[in-house]
């Protein structure tokens, strides 16, 4: 709970780039003390919701239960949030970035070996299990608000940016070829089936042939990084 705990309250609601982790500390070192303390109540109470949206699944809180479990009271809450939906789409949209940081960690070394792309593939999927209540969070939010699936939309277009310009020699640059498009589609159709084996994985609810899907995925990965034969 504590490695929880720390992980939540230090994450970033801005929408800074992926790959320029310094750009949130600079804007840190320009606010005031009642900017942080703001900072620091809001996600306080962004830490509570998502511990008991994750605790008791669909039987929503009450403002009042969140309130106390971060510490604050009930006005405060409303400082910072109008609703509990307001709340749990909040929860939702940081939720969602964080599980899609665990792409920061595929690197070109990596994807120039199928072995190397099967052992990243393992330690995505174990992450999505020790995390498996937080998914639950999704689901919550969606049920209540189906429109916010573009959030998702969105980040996973994050995902394929910040991944292109990290690793440019998979080709996936934004010049509008035709090609350039193609690849990008690939690439996302791949990570949906990463995320659909991690989401299967995490609930223990695909294990009889799961082995064999992710030889095939690693296998996959590696031909979509593989350097185009020259003509």
């Amino acid at each position: 709970m504590a490695d929880s705990t720390a992980r939540s309250l230090n994450m970033s609601e801005s929408s800074a780039e992926w790959d320029a982790p310094g750009a949130e500390d600079a804007a840190r070192d320009r606010l005031t003390k009642w900017d942080l303390r703001k900072i620091r109540t809001r996600r306080l109470i962004l830490h509570a919701g998502r511990e008991l949206f994750a605790d008791r699944g669909f039987i929503v809180p009450r403002v009042e239960d969140v309130a106390r479990a971060a510490g604050v009271s009930r006005a405060a809450f409303y400082l910072h949030f109008r609703s509990l939906e307001d709340l749990i789409q909040a929860v939702f949209i940081r939720e969602v970035r964080w599980q899609l940081r665990r792409y920061r960690s595929l690197t070109a070394e990596i994807l120039g070996s199928e072995r190397r792309v099967r052992g990243w593939l393992e330690r995505f999927f174990a992450s999505f299990r020790q995390e498996r209540q937080y998914i639950l969070i999704v689901y919550r939010a969606l049920s209540s608000n189906p429109e916010i699936m573009s959030v998702i939309f969105e980040e996973h277009r994050r995902v394929l940016a910040s991944i292109s310009r990290r690793i440019p020699s998979l080709g996936l640059s934004e010049s509008g070829e035709l090609t350039d498009r193609v690849r990008r589609v690939e690439l996302n159709t791949l990570i949906r089936r990463i995320e659909e084996i991690s989401l299967y994985s995490a609930f223990n609810a695909w294990t009889e042939e799961q082995d064999l899907a992710i030889d095939l995925l690693a296998r996959d990965l590696a031909v979509f990084a593989a350097p185009s034969p020259q003509v």
